[in-house]
């Protein structure tokens, strides 16, 4: 019988507590000082601390491939001991030194919190929210040590009421309220978010284990069915834990925490050991009273959202790279398989809504002709292969510019369309007998039970010693899709399966693809917003007919055919003009007026959608049945 809802919430709290760390560690202590200002106050307790010691605050944090340097958010630092202040000597833009040893030694942050994503701090009046690389200082060659946190109750009248939730052990606190947590290293420290104000929590159990979801930020609790939202993350988050542990189904975690914040139109996840850090929108969260049988796509993304920082638990926590194991926190960190951890885990985070009973076959399809379109529907897939995307991610993928569409592949889109082209081969090849789920729980047991990290070639090493006699197809498949820009064998791979892949060109810049509908007769090869009466060029597509025009972004266009621009007429006109067509433009580029003309051209087809084969096969029904079941 499944615990009721409140049982679960404090079995959540009370799991995992021990008693306050004795010897050698390190204390923090965080004061919510001011939320008007987003100022927090952070301090680091240490004893036996040598000559020299050196601190210092990470520069990125992991699952989020960029240099962030949260040391520039430090707009004061303090050094104090036997209750005197020393001055410590700062080695560069995130390192500081002490120059004598202390018996003792308090080091104090003021860290301006503004940053309301999932990667750094926040602190405002409504709520705050932190991740340890954003405050926490790295005491180095002593990461090892244990650590405390204390984290103090606000006394600011604004933030009465507040409540505090992390997955941190706890050492001493009330259910959901201030007090001592602790971790067993640094790294264990960093990766365990803290959530503080008023906030609203669901439980729920999967395979046993405690979950919660939490939600903040603004938004009418009674208008959302939460019930629902349980049931459909039990599903998945057991689909997920049998994924990996079918005999046990035995998570890697006694308990788990969704910390969810609700906004207007935000969106994206962060994972970490035991919880996720997730931003949605408003429409993201299902209805009450909306149809229980059917979900909208905008309840199917945040559920898939969901489930792809779920399935992080294993793939990226534990079944790490080795290049990340452990983590340099100043500098970064290359590795070319991005491509596995964020693009397997994409393949199986929209499966798993559907294998969970969530959505059905014909929304699951929709989800892949996205993902499908979102990686032809730009050329760099044509320069970028997916190590490249990998290893590159710091500075191209995570630092995107105007021509991102045209330079850079996703590893996280075109990394599931491979993992999806891996799996049907591996279930081709061994007549079901293996599978990337099954290449997945090789991974789980030797890397991520043993906590050894993941080498650059590992994962192809695996897929040879499940298929040995067909390391040959399996070798080609890696370099085709790895290490070379040629578009992968979807269409023939999903046949076999008996579905089909159809094109179509996009019907609107907005079209995602995923559904048959009618598109556009010819295209501009642009990308635009409108600015009041102004048409502002977000992005020109390679030899397109507004690449060939001289177009270029940020070119604010004034007149089309003598006539001010309207999105909604330009690409009405676009599914009624024939080849050839053309548009004369005056544009403004900076404050130089210029006269463009721009010849319409047959619209590409780069706009995917799937389908069940029609007259299927008895080979190509059972091959599609015992690939979708969970």
């Amino acid at each position: 019988m499944q615990p009721n809802h409140l049982t679960i919430l404090d079995t959540f709290r009370t799991n995992g507590q021990f008693s306050a760390l004795e010897g050698r560690k390190q204390c923090y202590e965080i004061d919510l000082f001011d939320p008007y200002g987003h100022y927090l106050e952070v301090k680091l307790r240490l004893t036996q601390v040598d000559q020299g010691q050196q601190f210092a605050l990470p520069a990125w944090i992991p699952g989020s491939y960029m240099i962030r340097d949260f040391a520039k958010h430090v707009v004061s630092l303090t050094a104090v001991t036997d209750g005197k202040v020393i001055q410590l000597t700062m080695l560069d833009k995130s390192t500081w030194q002490v120059e004598q040893a202390c018996d003792s030694l308090t080091i104090s942050l003021r860290v301006f919190a503004n940053d309301n994503s999932v990667r750094a701090a926040w602190f405002d009046e409504r709520r705050a929210f932190i991740n340890g690389t954003s405050v926490f200082l790295r005491v180095l060659g002593r990461e090892q040590e244990p650590c405390e946190v204390l984290v103090n109750a606000p006394t600011h009248p604004a933030l009465s009421g507040w409540r505090l939730a992390t997955g941190l052990d706890v050492v001493d606190a009330p259910a959901w309220g201030f007090g001592r947590f602790a971790a067993t290293d640094y790294h264990a420290l960093v990766d365990h978010p803290l959530e503080m104000g008023r906030f609203e929590l669901i439980g729920f159990e999967a395979c046993g284990v405690p979950h919660v979801m939490l939600l903040s930020g603004e938004f009418d609790v009674s208008q959302y069915d939460l019930p629902r939202l349980a049931k459909d993350l039990t599903a998945i988050c057991e689909c997920h834990i049998k994924r990996f542990e079918p005999a046990t189904a035995a998570a890697p975690f006694n308990r788990y925490l969704f910390q969810t914040l609700v906004t207007a139109n935000g969106y994206g996840g962060l994972e970490h050991r035991n919880s996720t850090a997730l931003v949605c929108a408003r429409r993201h969260l299902p209805l009450l009273g909306a149809d229980p049988t059917r979900v909208d796509e905008h309840y199917q993304e945040f559920l898939g959202l969901c489930s792809h920082e779920y399935f992080h638990s294993w793939n990226v926590k534990r079944i790490t790279p080795a290049a990340f194991s452990p983590p340099n926190y100043q500098v970064e960190n290359y590795s070319t398989l991005l491509w596995a951890f964020e693009g397997i885990t994409s393949y199986f985070d929209d499966l798993g809504v559907y294998q969970a009973g969530c959505v059905d076959v014909q929304a699951w399809l929709q989800a892949v002709g996205h993902i499908i379109t979102r990686v032809y529907r730009g050329s760099g897939r044509e320069g970028q292969t997916l190590t490249e995307s990998s290893f590159t991610a710091w500075t191209r993928f995570y630092q995107q510019d105007a021509n991102a569409a045209n330079a850079i592949v996703s590893y996280y889109a075109k990394g599931a369309l491979f993992a999806l082209c891996l799996d049907l081969t591996l279930r081709q090849l061994s007549d079901h007998q293996h599978s990337l789920e099954s290449l997945m729980r090789v991974l789980w047991q030797r890397y991520g039970l043993t906590g050894q990290g993941v080498e650059e070639q590992a994962i192809e090493q695996l897929a040879y010693e499940l298929l040995p006699a067909a390391r040959a197809q399996l070798a080609g498949l890696f370099e085709l899709g790895l290490r070379s820009t040629a578009d992968l064998p979807l269409e023939e791979l999903l046949k076999q399966f008996g579905v089909a892949l159809n094109w179509r060109s996009a019907s609107s810049l907005t079209d995602k693809g995923g559904i048959d509908q009618a598109g556009w007769r010819v295209w501009a090869g642009a990308h635009w917003r409108q600015q009041g009466a102004e048409l502002e060029l977000l992005r020109v597509d390679n030899n397109s007919p507004a690449h060939k025009a001289g177009l270029a972004v940020k070119d604010r266009v004034v007149a089309v055919n003598g006539f001010r621009p309207n999105v909604e007429q330009l690409e009405k006109q676009l599914s009624q003009l024939e080849p050839g067509a053309t548009w004369q433009l005056l544009l403004f580029r900076d404050d130089y007026l210029l006269t463009k003309t721009l010849r319409l051209e047959a619209a590409p087809q780069t706009t995917a959608w799937l389908s069940l084969v029609a007259e299927a096969t008895e080979q190509q029904r059972t091959n599609r049945m015992a690939w979708l079941q969970c």
